[in-house]
């Protein structure tokens, strides 16, 4: 697997998706659902295309 560096725009991206989901004691509600909307921010990131 070859290694690619992170740019600053998508350290943001993926730190906004983690502050967004996982970051705040506030976020309740299904796990599961929770997980595949993070998991699809991620993926919005592009960071691993």
């Amino acid at each position: 697997m070859a290694s690619k560096k992170i740019s600053d725009q998508d350290r943001r991206c993926i730190s906004d998706c983690i502050s967004k989901y996982w970051g705040s004691e506030r976020v309740s509600g299904d796990a599961q659902k929770r997980d595949k909307q993070y998991e699809a921010c991620l993926d919005d990131c592009r960071v691993c295309a």
